[in-house]
């Protein structure tokens, strides 16, 4: 997938990889916060690994799981926010 040029586009993308996602994981998020008897420890839990992810990238540079990219992180975190909000 080619680097957005504009939020439309990256709005457009994370779109795509959330319906692709949500289908492999079976929803497992969404029924996470529904769930759980505290959906904000939950959407917290889940979006401190990403952000984990990007602080890792920042110091080191590089990440160890290549089949994984921090774009993927950002936009996995953006998936999530909207979802939990």
């Amino acid at each position: 997938m080619d680097k957005p040029k504009n939020y439309k586009e990256f709005v457009d993308q994370a779109t795509e990889i959330f319906v692709a996602k949500n289908t492999d994981y079976d929803s497992a998020f969404m029924k996470g916060l529904l769930e759980t008897r505290d959906p904000g420890f939950f959407y917290r839990w889940e979006a401190k690994k990403k952000l984990d992810r990007v602080r890792t990238w920042i110091k080191r540079g590089e990440l160890a799981v290549k089949t994984e990219n921090i774009k993927d992180a950002v936009l996995d975190l953006f998936v999530y926010n909207v979802q939990y909000e």
